[in-house]
């Protein structure tokens, strides 16, 4: 994939040219200097269906990070300050030396070591920006909620739910982030909107699948921006200069962008802004969803996004309660009272979660192939003894294991954990099988039931046609 790296370097970049008064046009002029291959790749990997993605081996990983900081070397020290600030200030501890985090990069830049190096350096660079330049601990560390909580606005927006990521993957497995476009969103100023996007999407690829899969984001606007009180303001310089600054840099690969806006002039002007921050690489994988409603949902269904995972009513109201208990689990989290493996906030696509409320998670691809496990097992389980039906429960398990699938229980407190005890993971498939096959039994009963009775008016249909003309007619009914 040679994707172009005209926005790798934001020093003393200009802004792009404004695009063309059309989306259509300014999407296909985007796409016109790959090859036909690349295009198809990128289409096929906006849908969910192929992941651009390379494939990681031990020594890919080894030989990319040992590459990797021959590159930093070679970086002009004007264009790494904040890098090597964190080098002289924490030598040892900094997390620009920690090889979880250099991989991270390198998988958002499909492992060319060059573009990885530059992109950390301005990732440092960019933070230190929004967050102030004497807040030095975020040399040595990753952002906290801590560090949100400093500034009254900042959190406020966090708290708001503007911008959250969605409880549930995409049916390719990948996270899902969404900003709502609202007035409450606009008046928050730039700095606070950043400081909680680096925030969120540093935590939705903490996973190796979220940073080879990369993110979705999707844009809501709502329909108060119609209002007779409201208008759009032209971004200034600098704001368009920061948000550029991000998308160069930020640490996960971005999939798709979806706008999703009413075919509005507001909206018309609100997509010409997005596309001249995203960035030339990320223009290729906007997608402008402009319409009804309606219309915009089954846009968002071929992609498969579906209404379960944008957090809003069908009125428009913005759920918060996922997102508030999410903020809470972070918080332990970052305090070190939980680790992130005893803590899972978003299961992974193999992963099998078992909840009574809400049919959303039926939707979870990890779930859909667990039932289609039990679906496959179920008349062996029924045909066998005792001890042949635990070697069935047994292989349901490990064919989820194998697939490095993981079996997940909801916690009250808003988050996930596993299952480790094996008897306990045993139990609870041997439960799933046993209503399967209890509403198996209910279904073929009932359908016997309306069977029957399709077959008793034939019948006497049958016996009314045989027997018209008949004079014993009334006697042979």
């Amino acid at each position: 994939m040679n994707e172009s790296s005209s926005d790798v370097n934001y020093v003393g970049r200009e802004l792009p040219e404004q695009p063309p008064a059309n989306p259509d046009t300014f999407l296909s002029n985007a796409m016109l200097n790959l090859s036909v291959q690349d295009r198809n790749e990128i289409q096929e990997e906006i849908h969910g269906v192929f992941c651009m993605a390379k494939e990681e081996t031990p020594l890919l990983l080894k030989q990319s990070l040992l590459e990797m900081s021959i590159a930093l070397e070679r970086i002009p020290q004007a264009e790494k300050k904040s890098y090597i600030r964190s080098r002289q200030l924490f030598p040892h501890t900094t997390y620009s030396i920690d090889d979880n985090w250099r991989l991270r990069m390198l998988r958002a830049e499909f492992f060319d070591v060059t573009k990885a190096a530059i992109r950390l350096c301005m990732y440092m660079d960019f933070i230190m920006e929004i967050f102030g330049q004497d807040r030095v601990e975020l040399l040595e560390r990753p952002i906290h909620i801590r560090d949100l909580e400093e500034d009254n606005e900042t959190y406020r927006y966090l708290r708001s739910g503007l911008l959250q990521l969605s409880s549930y993957r995409d049916r390719s497995g990948r996270r899902i982030m969404i900003l709502f476009l609202t007035k409450e969103m606009l008046a928050f100023n730039t700095y606070a909107k950043l400081r909680v996007y680096a925030y969120i999407w540093l935590i939705s690829s903490n996973d190796a699948e979220s940073q080879r899969k990369g993110i979705v984001g999707i844009g809501i606007g709502a329909l108060q921006l119609s209002g007779a009180n409201f208008s759009f303001k032209m971004p200034s310089k600098e704001e368009r200069s920061l948000r550029q600054k991000w998308y160069s840099a930020c640490p996960t690969r971005i999939c798709s962008i979806h706008a999703c806006f009413p075919d509005t002039f507001l909206y018309h002007f609100g997509w010409k802004m997005l596309a001249l921050t995203v960035g030339e690489k990320n223009k290729r994988r906007l997608k402008f969803n402009m319409g009804r409603t309606m219309e915009m949902k089954y846009d968002l269904m071929s992609y498969g996004i579906g209404d379960h995972h944008i957090p809003a009513t069908e009125t428009g109201n913005i759920k918060v309660k996922n997102h508030l208990q999410w903020i809470q689990a972070r918080k332990l989290i970052d305090e070190k009272q939980y680790t992130e493996d005893s803590i899972i906030e978003c299961p992974a696509l193999n992963d099998v979660v078992f909840k009574q409320a809400g049919k959303s998670w039926r939707l979870h691809p990890g779930d859909v192939y667990f039932r289609s496990l039990i679906e496959s097992k179920h008349i062996q389980h029924l045909n066998s003894n005792q001890t042949e039906k635990k070697e069935v429960i047994w292989s349901i398990v490990e064919e989820i294991e194998s697939r490095n699938g993981r079996f997940l229980i909801w916690d009250k407190r808003g988050w996930w954990f596993e299952v480790k005890e094996r008897v306990e993971v045993r139990k609870k498939v041997a439960i799933a099988l046993r209503n399967f096959n209890s509403q198996h039994k209910k279904v073929q009963q009932k359908r016997q039931f309306c069977e029957s009775s399709t077959q008793v008016i034939f019948n006497k249909k049958r016996k009314e046609e045989d027997c018209s003309g008949c004079y014993f007619i009334n006697k042979c009914l």
